[in-house]
């Protein structure tokens, strides 16, 4: 089954369910370098964005800052599902279960860690998100 990049988008609003209790997160960079998937960056990449706005609820961004990550999130998804199953249709608006999966998984892990981070520090954006988010930057670009 593929889901519809709208569907996706749709499930940013959608409270997560998982819970990492026994997984972390490694620093993206390390493990990009240590990835022998090229589409993990990707997908990594696209649930933080989609760990971001449901962390923050709109509530501490614009509107103009919640279009731009919606739209940097969905061009990682897309990316990630060209990589993991060879299509080169940038209309092609439908992800792969495996994509999705993934996704919501490290979108999980991510939340746990924000809750985490904020538990100890009262800062949920620490050194290893800020470090992610500077190099899904970095691989936006």
């Amino acid at each position: 089954m593929k889901l519809p990049v709208a569907a996706i988008l749709l499930l940013l609003h959608s409270p997560t369910v998982l819970h990492a209790q026994h997984a972390q997160l490694a620093p993206l960079i390390d493990a990009v370098q240590n990835s022998s998937d090229p589409s993990y960056a990707f997908v990594r990449c696209a649930a933080l964005r989609m760990a971001f706005l449901e962390w923050v609820d709109g509530k501490t961004i614009t509107q103009e800052e919640v279009n731009a990550t919606k739209l940097s999130f969905a061009q990682f998804v897309q990316v990630a599902d060209s990589i993991r199953h060879g299509k080169n249709d940038p209309g092609n608006i439908e992800i792969a279960d495996d994509v999705f999966e993934d996704l919501h998984a490290i979108k999980a892990l991510y939340l746990e860690h924000l809750r985490s981070s904020y538990a100890s520090t009262d800062t949920a954006f620490d050194a290893m998100w800020l470090s992610d988010l500077k190099t899904c930057n970095s691989i936006e670009q």
